[in-house]
């Protein structure tokens, strides 16, 4: 009886453990792949300011690494990273059809408009050589799954300001 007490509860301790390094494994990509531990990550405690402050400051302080881009892909919603991801076409995307945003000089952002789970805010960088440029930021309030309740990027659209070419606001 003992020696199949001990056999159960090896067979258990075996299971476990294999449910732990199976759940390592099967992990979405999507999201373990940008978020590191000393990085800025999205929380049910961030506001939605809060959150395009931090992507905007990833890219204003983007380095050799893209350790910049890996958080604004962190912080990208779940729908976004299926259009955009994985990490490396987003960087891919970033430097090369957004590569003005990427160490700007500085920036200022435009009130924010914040409605049933969505927020957007028209922020403008001003790059080193002094151009401007317009982003509108639409982050949603995550319903569901591993980041509910948390505001993430939903999408990021260039505009222009009104009377200029390009979406106008």
């Amino acid at each position: 009886m003992r020696a199949n007490t001990r056999n159960t509860s090896l067979a258990a301790k075996c299971i476990t453990i294999a449910a732990i390094v199976l759940s390592f494994a099967f992990k979405p990509a999507l999201a373990d792949e940008a978020c590191t531990p000393n990085s800025p990550a999205p929380s049910t405690t961030a506001t939605p300011q809060e959150v395009v402050k931090t992507v905007i400051d990833a890219l204003r302080d983007n380095d050799k690494n893209n350790t910049g881009i890996a958080t604004v892909f962190c912080f990208a919603s779940p729908s976004n990273k299926s259009v955009t991801g994985p990490l490396e076409r987003f960087t891919s995307m970033i430097t090369n059809g957004y590569g003005v945003m990427l160490n700007h000089a500085y920036n200022y952002v435009e009130k924010m408009s914040i409605g049933d789970g969505v927020a957007t805010q028209a922020v403008w960088l001003v790059a080193v050589d002094g151009k401007e440029y317009g982003y509108l930021f639409t982050v949603g309030k995550q319903p569901d799954g591993e980041y509910a309740d948390m505001w993430m990027t939903e999408s990021v659209v260039p505009i222009a300001r009104k009377g200029t070419q390009g979406l106008g606001i």
